[in-house]
C-alpha cells in the first residue's frame, strides 16, 4: 500500500492541511494552558543540576509562533511540497506526542516524559531530515523562514528536553541533595555533548538555542560551585560558536547565498 502523501490528489487536498492546523491549534492551546498554570515556574517541579532558570522555556513561545507561520505557509506550493508531501503524517504525530509530553511533564511523570521526549525527538529529527534534503535542492527565502528555521530551533530544543527529562527521571533532587562525584560527572558529560553538537545539525538557530539554555542553567544553578563554573565555561564556548556561525553565515551569504547551510553544518564546537 502506497503512502497517501505520495498521492497527488491527497497532497493537493485541503484535508491534510486542515488536520495540521487542528493539531497545531490543540497542541498550542494545551501547552498554553499548562504554562499559564505554572508548569515552568521556579520550583514547580523537580529541580536537578541541569534545571535552567524559568526564562529558558521562552523558547517554546518562539517555536509556537514559528510553527504558526509553518501551518499557514503549507497553503503555498512550496509549503505543500515540504509539509504535506515531505513531512506528511509526522507533523500531526509530532503535535500529538509533544502535547502528551507537556501533560506528563506538568504532572511530574518524569520517566514517561523522558520516554515520550525520545519519540518527540525522533519525529522532529525525521521532519528536519526532510527539510534539509529539500534544502539541498534549493529553498527560497520564505522556505528558510517558515520551514527551516522553526525545525532547526525545534530540533536542538528537543535534544535539551531529553536531557532535562532524563535528569528529572533518574537524577537527584538538587533542592535536597548535594551533587556527588557521579552527578558532577553526568552534568559535565551532558554539557560536553551539548556543546559538541552545538550547531552541527540545527545550524545557527540550534547554536543559539543551546547557548540560551546554558546561560539559563548558569544563572539558576548556584548551589554547586563545580556545576556553576562548568556551565559558565560551556555557555561561553556555545555563545562564541553561535557568534562565529552568525558572522560566517553573513559573510558567506554576501559572497555566495547558496553556501549558507554548508557553513552552518560544517563543524562542531568541540569536534575535529
Amino acid at each position: 500500500m502506497s503512502d497517501s502523501s505520495s498521492d497527488p490528489h491527497w497532497s493537493n487536498s485541503v484535508i491534510p492541511k486542515i488536520v495540521n492546523i487542528i493539531a497545531y491549534t490543540l497542541f498550542s492551546g494545551w501547552h498554553a494552558y499548562f504554562a499559564y498554570d505554572g508548569m515552568y515556574d521556579a520550583g514547580a517541579g523537580k529541580i536537578t543540576y541541569i534545571t535552567p532558570a524559568p526564562w529558558a522555556f521562552l523558547i517554546w513561545p518562539a517555536i509556537h509562533l514559528l510553527l504558526l507561520g509553518t501551518v499557514i505557509y503549507q497553503f503555498t506550493e512550496n509549503g505543500r511540497r515540504i509539509i504535506v508531501e515531505g513531512a506528511s503524517w509526522r507533523f500531526f504525530m509530532l503535535m500529538a506526542f509533544n502535547g502528551l509530553y507537556v501533560y506528563l511533564w506538568a504532572h511530574h511523570e518524569y520517566l514517561l516524559a523522558f520516554l515520550v521526549s525520545i519519540v518527540v525527538y525522533s519525529l522532529v529529527s525525521s521532519i528536519y531530515d526532510v527539510v534539509v534534503n529539500l534544502q539541498q535542492e534549493g529553498l527560497v527565502a520564505a522556505d528558510e523562514i517558515f520551514i527551516y528555521t522553526p525545525f532547526s530551533l525545534y530540533y536542538d530544543w528537543t535534544v535539551i528536553l531529553i536531557y532535562l527529562s532524563g535528569f528529572s527521571a533518574f537524577g537527584i533532587d538538587a533542592s535536597t541533595d548535594s551533587a556527588g562525584a557521579g552527578t558532577k560527572a553526568c552534568v559535565f558529560l551532558t554539557l560536553f555533548v551539548l556543546n559538541g553538537s552545538c550547531g552541527v545539525r540545527g545550524g545557527l538557530c540550534g547554536a543559539i538555542t543551546i547557548a540560551w539554555y546554558l546561560w539559563a542553567v548558569f544563572v539558576y544553578q548556584t548551589s554547586s560551585g563545580f556545576v556553576h563554573e562548568s556551565v559558565l565555561v560551556f555557555a561561553v564556548l556555545a555563545s562564541s560558536w553561535a557568534a562565529f556561525t552568525l558572522i560566517a553565515s553573513v559573510a558567506m551569504v554576501l559572497v555566495d547565498p547558496r553556501s549558507l547551510q554548508e557553513d552552518e553544518e560544517s563543524t562542531s564546537l568541540l569536534g575535529s
